[in-house]
């Protein structure tokens, strides 16, 4: 492994010639393990480096597939100081689609979250876009969410909305496919929306979110949404 980290780093190894050393390294694993003098405690060990390599040789089949002769970016995934999150970002700007079963493998083998997996993602989607040019990222958006499960897109769509703050039309159509009322709330909140945050929050008689929207107009000086805050609690105490 450290072999080839050196190899890699001084760009001596083309990806041809990666993948050539890595399928030698995975017959040796592959050999141990098939082996009567195998140890078992070292199992788990090689194991765990038998699923790097499998991962990593998909990475350089990816960037195979996409003409890349040279790592010239060192994309790897071995060593444990390497940032993982800056090989996803690495990926996802080389294809923003056929990289995602990739990305996906990253974030369940080395355990990341979510949202440090694909908020970043996000970040590179809309920057450099008008985002009220929805036909460019929205699409990109999608496929995105398809990688996240129900529980977990609300909070990267609310990282979205602060991104088009000021664009109405991509905010409203983010705010559609949210699923969670107090997202919802917040997400009107952090734009400055605090009457639509208000009638939300009315309509689905939310009074804990009026109790603290009655403290977000005072921090935003909007006394006509504090005031109605104010008498809504005073009409519906304890409900």
């Amino acid at each position: 492994k450290q072999w080839y980290q050196r190899r890699v780093r001084g760009n001596e190894l083309s990806v041809k010639e990666q993948l050539k050393y890595l399928e030698k390294a995975e017959d040796c694993f592959k050999a141990y393990l098939e082996g009567k003098e195998r140890d078992e405690t070292t199992l788990p060990e090689v194991n765990t480096r038998m699923s790097h390599i499998h991962l990593q040789r998909q990475i350089l089949e990816f960037l195979k597939s996409k003409q890349i002769k040279d790592n010239n970016n060192n994309i790897h995934i071995f060593s444990s100081k390497t940032d993982k999150t800056a090989v996803i970002i690495e990926l996802y700007q080389i294809d923003s689609v056929e990289s995602l079963p990739i990305i996906r493998l990253v974030r369940e083998t080395f355990s990341l979250s979510y949202t440090s997996t694909y908020q970043p993602l996000t970040n590179i989607l809309l920057k450099g876009q008008t985002a009220g040019n929805m036909t460019l990222w929205f699409p990109k958006l999608i496929k995105l969410l398809g990688e996240i499960p129900d529980s977990e897109t609300d909070e990267l769509l609310l990282t979205v909305c602060k991104d088009v703050k000021g664009e109405q039309k991509t905010f409203e159509r983010i705010l559609a496919i949210m699923k969670d009322d107090r997202t919802k709330i917040r997400a009107n909140v952090s734009a400055g929306l605090l009457k639509n945050a208000y009638i939300l929050a009315v309509n689905k008689k939310l009074r804990d979110e009026i109790v603290l929207l009655e403290e977000e107009c005072v921090k935003q000086g909007d006394t006509q949404v504090r005031e109605f805050c104010r008498k809504y609690l005073n009409h519906n105490k304890g409900t």
